[in-house]
């Protein structure tokens, strides 16, 4: 038996590949397929068929690109919409690879047609050995009821339907390991998803979060409770994933600055793959910071740009293009026009605006909110105390476009902060859109730190004003050490600059 599963580290998504006698099939395809392509070449595998779990609502199948490529059959669950030719699964269906068998088995609840596939290997056993459960069962939680529709009785019914899935699945021996379609950092997965890739039944029963609700109108609530906000591209991914078949797209073109000038006129936007230091350092106003060298680069882009809107790549090379574009279509996103030739010295030869920001670090930014500067803290909603400080603003990046302008009209400085510095670069791109006030970008350290900074710097000038108590015994002309500045305090920062 030869089992391999592949993690998309952008999307938080797993899939299979499963061989045996010289045929393999390929579980739940994310859009990139070279990796099933080559694995299976390299072991001397025909990829004879594709199984889905369910239509993906988070991520485009590249089941349309593996049948154009290796011939392979198309199998959906019996409950799926699909506006192509497949073959229909029935719930106690089996499907032969070699020796191995996948027995189908109805798991509805993240969508109505889930299916999740009981793994056996003949050649060792007669019972399981492992469960492929799709957006069901997961490790450590259970995955999202909501993205059937958007409302919340859609999402009650679909959570009852998963609260018996999972019990079913549940109620496989110890020992049938589990292997999920998601893992944490997914849109698919509950809150308490883990990273781990893979977990056992008996396991997951003892202490997954989602099995640990006693009755269905709890879980129910429970579920529904902690669910993050439902992702703005559900629809348009669901759509294209019931068909037509979606193929290898053409590959991106070179686009000349005045052509990229025209696509921005006309309502376009440029995505920057490069490092978030590289934007740092010439940025091209109005362009969206998305590097390629972090996860989340295609969920993040779903949440800012229109499923229509014109779009330009910039990397640092051909070949990062081209990836910053397999991402952007992993979510729907397929108006991408090509790359900017050249990059920012050729926006920068044609005398195009480039833009420069800041970096600080914790003890800088707390000088600068001193100073008069905004904290703007980026962080989601209900990852920070209620009540911001003084001096600090809470807009969630996600809502930060929309009021981008307000900050910059008030033209005081900003340092953008959140929890782990993934999320400053997106930040500082919407706000520099237009110009406007010196922009800071906050690394080595989380927005919570400089609140810290703040409050304890506030609680020693308070303690300089009261009039010291008098020590027993002492002279009442006695006075305290002076209190010397930290020195942290004094690490300098590079100021932003425009250049054009």
């Amino acid at each position: 038996m030869i089992f391999r599963q592949f993690i998309d580290e952008d999307l938080g998504c797993a899939s299979y590949l499963l061989g045996d006698g010289g045929e393999a099939v390929v579980i739940d395809p994310s859009w990139e397929t070279a990796p099933y392509l080559g694995f299976a070449a390299a072991h001397g595998l025909r990829i004879a068929r594709v199984l889905e779990t369910h239509t993906h609502a988070d991520h485009l199948s590249g089941r349309g690109r593996l049948a154009a490529e290796s011939g392979a059959e198309l199998s959906l669950p019996a409950g799926a919409v699909a506006a192509f030719v497949h073959r229909r699964l029935a719930g106690g269906e089996l499907i032969a690879v070699g020796e191995l068998r996948l027995e189908v088995l109805p798991t509805p609840g993240h969508r109505p047609e889930h299916i999740a596939l009981v793994l056996t290997d003949t050649a060792r056993a007669d019972g399981p050995l492992a469960v492929l459960s799709g957006d069901s069962l997961l490790v450590g939680d259970v995955a999202r009821p909501d993205l059937v529709g958007a409302e919340r009785a859609d999402s009650e019914e679909a959570a009852r339907s998963l609260y018996g899935s999972i019990r079913r699945l549940a109620a496989l021996p110890d020992h049938v390991e589990l292997w999920p379609g998601h893992i944490g950092g997914s849109l698919c997965g509950g809150s308490g998803t883990s990273g781990k890739p893979s977990s056992t039944i008996g396991y997951e029963r003892a202490t997954n979060v989602g099995l640990a609700a006693r009755g269905q109108e709890r879980f129910v609530a429970e579920l529904l409770a902690r669910l993050p906000e439902r992702p703005p591209t559900v629809e348009r991914v669901v759509e294209l994933n019931r068909g037509p078949l979606l193929e290898r797209p053409a590959p991106l073109r070179p686009l000349a600055v005045d052509e990229v000038q025209s696509l921005l006129e006309r309502g376009g936007a440029i995505v920057d793959g490069r490092s978030a230091e590289a934007f740092d350092e010439a940025a091209i106003p109005g362009s969206l910071c998305l590097p390629l060298d972090r996860p989340g680069v295609g969920t993040r882009a779903a949440w800012l740009l229109g499923r229509d809107q014109p779009l330009v790549a910039l990397a640092a090379s051909a070949e990062q293009a081209e990836e910053l574009a397999t991402r952007l279509a992993a979510v729907g996103l397929l108006a991408l026009r090509g790359w900017l030739a050249g990059g920012v010295e050729a926006w920068r030869a044609h005398g195009g605006p480039l833009a420069r920001i800041g970096r600080v670090d914790v003890a800088r930014a707390v000088e600068l909110v001193e100073d008069g500067a905004v904290l703007l803290d980026v962080r989601d909603a209900g990852e920070a105390a209620p009540r911001p400080l003084a001096g600090t603003l809470r807009i969630p990046w996600r809502e930060l476009r929309s009021r981008a302008g307000e900050l910059r009209s008030s033209g005081r400085a900003i340092v953008v902060g959140c929890a782990s510095g993934r999320r400053t670069p997106i930040a500082a791109s919407l706000l520099g859109a237009s110009g406007g006030p010196a922009l800071f970008r906050l690394v080595d350290g989380s927005v919570a730190e400089v609140e810290q900074g703040l409050m304890r710097r506030d609680a020693r000038r308070r303690s300089l004003r009261k009039p010291p108590r008098p020590l027993t015994g002492a002279s009442p002309t006695t006075t305290a050490n002076p209190v010397t500045q930290d020195p942290a305090t004094q690490n300098p920062a590079t100021q932003p600059t425009s250049t054009r």
